[in-house]
C-alpha cells in the first residue's frame, strides 16, 4: 500500500499549518509507529529544524526540497527525531520557477534572439517550466510514496502560490486551516473552487477534507460571530470544533514533543484532546 500524502494549508503564517504537520508526524511515527517522511517545502525551515538540529542542516548538502521540482533527483532523506524522515526546506524555492534562473533563462534568450516579434511569448516559457515542476514534483513524490506510510507535506503560508499548488497536484489529503479573522473568510470559496479544479483536472486522488478552525479566542464575540457566519454558509465544509489559542501546544510542537506528553494538567489536557480530536476526524485509523 502506497502512502497517504498529507497536507495541511494555510493562505497566511501563524495559523497552525507547521503545527499540525509536525504533530501528525508524531502521532503516524511514535503512536502507530509508522514509516513517516516530512517534506518541508518552507524556506524558513521550521518544521525541518523541529527534527534535525541544527549541524545537521548545516552540513546537509545534498538533500533538500527544492530538488523534488528537478527530474530524478538522487536524495537520500535525514534522520531526524523519532524515527522521522525528513526532506528539508532550502532558499531555492524561493527562486521559483527555478529554471529561468539556469539553463532555461539562456534557452529564453536565445529563442528570443532567434526570433521575430510576435512568434513568442515569455509568459508561455514560464508557463511551460512551472508546468514542469509541478510534473516533476508530483512524480518525485509518488516514487517517495513506495516506502512510507504517511509522508506530510508543509508549504509555506501563501494563497496558492507555486509550492502550494506543487503539495495539492501530489497529495491524496488536504485540510485547509483558518483563523477566524476577516482576511481568513476572503478566501474561503477560493480554496474551494481551486482545490476542486486541482482534483478534476491534475489529481484524481486528492480528497479535500475541508476547513479546520484554529486560533480560535473563546472571549471574543466578534470571532464568535464570525465562526457562525462560516457555519451557516459553509457548515458543510467545516471539521471538528474551533480550536482554542493554547501556547503548550505550540510550545510543545517547537521542541518536537508529541502533544499526549506533558499533559499535566487540566488546562494542557484540554488543548491536547482538541487537537487531537480534530486530527482524529479526518485520519481515524491513527487514532486505533
Amino acid at each position: 500500500m502506497s502512502a497517504r500524502v498529507i497536507l495541511y494549508a494555510a493562505q497566511k503564517g501563524g495559523v497552525g499549518k507547521t503545527l499540525f504537520s509536525v504533530q501528525g508526524c508524531l502521532i503516524a511515527a511514535v503512536h502507530k509507529r509508522a514509516k513517516v517522511l516530512l517534506i518541508d517545502v518552507d524556506p524558513q525551515k521550521n518544521s525541518s529544524s523541529t527534527f534535525c538540529d541544527p549541524e545537521m542542516l548545516a552540513v546537509n548538502t545534498d538533500c533538500y526540497s527544492s530538488l523534488l521540482f528537478t527530474e530524478e533527483p538522487e536524495l537520500t532523506p535525514l534522520k531526524g527525531m523519532h524515527g522521522i524522515d525528513v526532506i528539508p526546506g532550502d532558499d531555492g524555492i524561493n527562486s521559483f520557477p527555478q529554471d529561468l534562473t539556469n539553463d532555461a533563462f539562456a534557452e529564453l534568450i536565445e529563442r528570443v534572439a532567434g526570433s521575430k516579434i510576435g512568434d513568442i511569448n515569455a509568459n508561455d516559457i514560464i508557463a511551460d517550466v512551472v508546468d514542469r515542476q509541478l510534473v516533476s514534483f508530483a512524480k518525485n513524490i509518488k516514487q517517495l510514496k513506495k516506502q512510507y506510510d504517511y509522508i506530510f507535506i508543509d508549504t509555506p503560508p501563501s494563497f496558492l502560490g507555486l509550492p502550494l499548488i506543487s503539495g495539492l497536484c501530489a497529495a491524496t489529503d488536504v485540510v485547509c486551516l483558518v483563523e477566524p479573522n476577516k482576511y481568513s473568510g476572503d478566501v474561503i470559496e477560493n480554496f474551494i473552487s481551486k482545490v476542486n479544479e486541482i482534483h478534476e483536472k491534475y489529481n484524481d486522488e486528492l480528497k479535500f477534507h475541508g476547513f479546520m478552525i484554529n486560533r480560535f479566542r473563546g472571549n471574543s464575540n466578534r470571532q464568535k460571530e464570525r465562526v457562525q457566519l462560516w457555519m451557516k454558509e459553509y457548515g458543510e465544509h467545516f471539521i471538528g470544533e474551533p480550536i482554542k489559542i493554547n501556547s503548550w501546544l505550540e510550545d510543545s510542537t517547537e521542541d518536537g514533543e508529541p502533544v499526549w506528553v506533558n499533559a499535566n494538567n487540566a488546562n494542557r489536557k484540554a488543548g491536547a484532546y482538541s487537537l487531537l480530536s480534530n486530527f482524529f476526524i479526518v485520519f481515524p485509523e491513527l487514532k486505533e
